[in-house]
């Protein structure tokens, strides 16, 4: 059974000067689904997640406050963090309600109008030349210096992990060539294709046997003349 306590409650910062601007409640991807839902609206903190997309940033902050919520208590303290920051302009946050996760349950207007406002986006693809210019920003030559600078003396993934000593190295060498079959012309074996091959092998497998070559023969020959299943 799947838990109930699977909401969380999270906040946005700028990338660009570390500033609070959003409080948030949900599920799953919501924290990191505002991006890709920015292009469709004109709220303002859809206005500013497009502004700071533009100067070549591809991602936000999102700090989780709290996690391993149900949806009634994510709702409270979503409720509680707006309240006690501030909306705008009587604080940074640029959230349109004062929060919980009810608070499209019974609209069911505005849930019709969001839904045919995505339907006609999708049919006419309304907001494609800003994801356009917003790839052309974000792949620009000044866009890529920019997190090559902010990216320096930094750890990356990829780097992580326990380096390998030099003997771990020397040992796995070998099994990275491949491997061959060879043979003294009764016995096959699979060696490595960086071992010196023996004294009287060769390279290659050894020819089946002529009761070997009958079996095959009879065997795709049941396969070919097998009636179909209908």
């Amino acid at each position: 059974m799947r838990s109930l306590k699977m909401y969380y409650v999270y906040a946005l910062f700028r990338p660009d000067n570390g500033e609070l601007f959003y409080i948030g409640a949900g599920s799953g991807n919501r924290a990191w689904a505002h991006i890709s839902q920015s292009k469709y609206f004109n709220a303002p903190k859809d206005n500013l997640i497009r502004e700071i997309i533009s100067k070549g940033y591809d991602d936000l902050i999102v700090k989780i406050i709290k996690d391993d919520l149900s949806r009634e208590e994510a709702s409270d303290l979503e409720k509680s963090l707006i309240y006690a920051i501030g909306r705008q302009p009587h604080g940074p946050l640029l959230n349109r309600q004062s929060g919980g996760l009810e608070k499209f349950e019974n609209h069911t207007d505005t849930k019709n109008q969001i839904s045919s406002t995505m339907k006609v986006l999708a049919k006419n693809r309304i907001g494609t030349e800003w994801e356009k210019n917003r790839v052309e920003a974000t792949r620009s030559s000044d866009a890529r210096l920019k997190r090559s600078v902010n990216s320096k003396g930094k750890s990356k993934p990829w780097f992580k992990g326990k380096p390998k000593s030099q003997e771990h190295l020397e040992k796995l060498l070998p099994t990275r060539c491949g491997r061959q079959w060879i043979n003294n012309g009764s016995i096959e074996n699979l060696v490595y294709k960086r071992e010196a091959i023996p004294n009287g092998w060769n390279r290659g497998r050894l020819p089946f046997s002529s009761e070997t070559k009958a079996n095959q023969s009879k065997a795709q020959f049941r396969r070919n003349n097998r009636n179909p299943q209908m």
